[in-house]
């Protein structure tokens, strides 16, 4: 894809609703951009209140705080993308993907049907606005 393979982007994702109900509180990654795709990685921090039997000592129901979440990815391609857009806030920045297809960030939390929004720490904010000019030209000479 272009010259952009290697590339990379720290995020966190708000935690919907729902991942709140089943203690989620932050998610936090790496969107990477290779040859072939994207990947993004991400882990999911919060407590465990599934109640599901028995944790070590804790008895079903308690809650107890992930120590070491398990890492995630989900990959895609530019292909997979209806729309990215950089959006920039007073204090803030974010990237918006749109998807082609419900099933593109099915498996990501925080993720709205077709749409994922990626929030970017400060220190990244100048990467992002190198990058997403020209992936929006990627996707537009694919339409």
């Amino acid at each position: 894809m272009m010259a952009l393979e290697r590339f990379s982007l720290p995020f966190t994702i708000d935690a919907s609703t729902d991942d709140l109900m089943e203690g989620v509180f932050e998610i936090t990654g790496l969107l990477r951009v290779e040859d072939d795709g994207f990947i993004l990685e991400f882990r999911r921090s919060g407590f465990d209140i599934s109640g599901l039997g028995h944790v070590g000592k804790n008895r079903p129901g308690d809650l107890h705080l992930s120590s070491r979440p398990a890492v995630e990815s989900v990959a895609f391609t530019l292909d997979d993308l209806r729309d990215i857009q950089l959006k920039w806030g007073v204090l803030s920045a974010k990237i918006v993907l749109h998807a082609r297809s419900l099933t593109v960030f099915a498996d990501v939390p925080g993720a709205e049907g077709d749409r994922l929004v990626l929030d970017l720490p400060k220190a990244s904010r100048g990467q992002a606005a190198t990058l997403v000019p020209l992936l929006r030209i990627a996707l537009e000479e694919r339409q």
